[in-house]
């Protein structure tokens, strides 16, 4: 006797596996109608090329950046006159 619905089938992520979270993301990402596609060629493609995967990990890279030259900063003039009362007395004649 056959499956109830050929062509269905259920998965289930290992959600402590980095692989399965890496898959299970990528599945989520794709649209509704679009994640069988991607696991037929996924399935095709592991085929055609054997049963060896590289799977890239998240890695910390941790790298020396050359020291750069830093521009100094514009020199910006502080408001002339008493500017957060003139602030305060707009924001009071419009309410608020």
């Amino acid at each position: 006797m056959g499956k109830k619905h050929e062509g269905r089938y259920t998965l289930n992520f290992d959600l402590t596996d980095p692989v399965h979270i890496q898959g299970k993301n990528i599945l989520d990402a794709t649209g509704s109608r679009r994640k069988a596609d991607k696991i037929a060629k996924a399935l095709m493609f592991y085929e055609q090329h054997g049963t060896s995967i590289a799977v890239d990990t998240p890695k910390i890279i941790h790298a020396t950046v050359p020291a750069m030259p830093v521009a100094e900063a514009p020199k910006i003039q502080a408001p002339q006159g008493d500017f957060w009362n003139d602030v305060y007395d707009s924001l009071d004649a419009f309410g608020v």
